[in-house]
């Protein structure tokens, strides 16, 4: 089995040396955080590129961003790369899993920032995820503001949240609040998906009923427990499916249709196992639900099924 030696680069894997099968020595390989290994955020991070080989060591130089970061973007190489995961170090693979990771770049020999500071201040810009540094646009914020708004007087319940997110801010910091806020509507359109997607993967067990119009809502009561869906032939990282713990609930805008983006808030409530689905006209929260932080590993969960249903499904 060949060895593979990191010569430099990121401190996550400079100065690395680990064994790899003879297949996966390659030209140019990527690299993810070491703490990720083994989990659905295992997509490399970090891409190097072949320089020598010494007998059975392949050695390898850092080039830049890897993946879609790297092929679907901008020509970022050589840049730097941080990654911001405020569960990085934990034990715990729920919360390590469960929390949001953030990716910034930046021209080679800048140093690494002060967590006590936005990376955004010293010098780190955040990369999207088609791989495009993100660029202020001045007046974002007022524009979505008002679009919002517009929402609001048709009487439409699902913005309210985002436009008081957008009302409290002002100048800059409205504009920054805008890139938050639609990246919480892409966030909350994909949980929508993944509800969808689990009414695919398991129509008998999956229950789904829709409110009245104008502005209709889509309940999803997901009763299934991990061991269950995990045993799906085929299913995507099994092991991390099974964690699920708990009867899940989503509550979102009901799309034009199945592929339709969602323009709004999606809610994910959790509740022991085993609990009934609830009651349409009573609130989820009177009848034992919690709503779910963003943070919470549920969350991630959801979002991993929607990504195993698009591959496999």
């Amino acid at each position: 089995m060949p060895t593979v030696e990191i010569l430099d680069g990121p401190p996550e894997w400079a100065g690395a040396v680990y064994e790899e099968a003879e297949d996966m020595v390659t030209s140019e390989i990527g690299l993810t955080h070491p703490r990720w290994r083994g989990t659905p955020l295992s997509r490399g991070l970090y891409a190097y590129r072949k320089v020598e080989t010494v007998g059975d060591r392949h050695r390898y130089r850092y080039q830049g961003p890897w993946g879609h970061w790297r092929y679907h973007g901008e020509d970022l190489t050589g840049w730097d790369v941080l990654a911001v995961q405020p569960e990085l170090e934990s034990t715990d693979p729920r919360k390590l899993w469960g929390s949001p990771v953030r990716v910034y770049a930046a021209p080679p020999g800048t140093p690494r920032p002060d967590p006590a500071r936005p990376p955004e201040e010293q010098g780190w810009q955040e990369l999207t995820e088609g791989g495009w540094l993100r660029r202020h646009r001045p007046g974002a914020g007022a524009y979505l503001q008002e679009a919002l708004a517009a929402r609001m007087r048709e009487g439409d319940p699902w913005v309210v949240e985002h436009w008081r997110r957008l009302a409290s801010k002002q100048a800059a910091a409205k504009d920054t609040e805008a890139e938050l806020v639609e990246d919480d509507h892409l966030r909350r359109g994909r949980l929508a998906g993944a509800a969808r997607a689990l009414r695919r993967l398991r129509p008998d067990a999956v229950r789904s009923w829709t409110s009245d119009p104008p502005f209709a809502g889509r309940t999803t009561y997901i009763p299934m427990v991990g061991q269950d869906l995990a045993a799906i032939p085929g299913m995507i990282d099994p092991e991390w499916v099974a964690m699920q713990d708990r009867v899940l609930l989503v509550v979102h805008p009901e799309p034009e249709s199945e592929d339709a983006p969602v323009f709004g808030s999606a809610r994910v409530y959790g509740a022991p196992p085993a609990t009934p689905p609830p009651d349409p006209s009573v609130a989820p929260e009177q009848q034992g639900w919690t709503e779910l932080a963003p943070t919470d590993f549920l969350v991630a969960w959801l979002l991993h099924i929607r990504t195993a249903d698009v591959v496999y499904g």
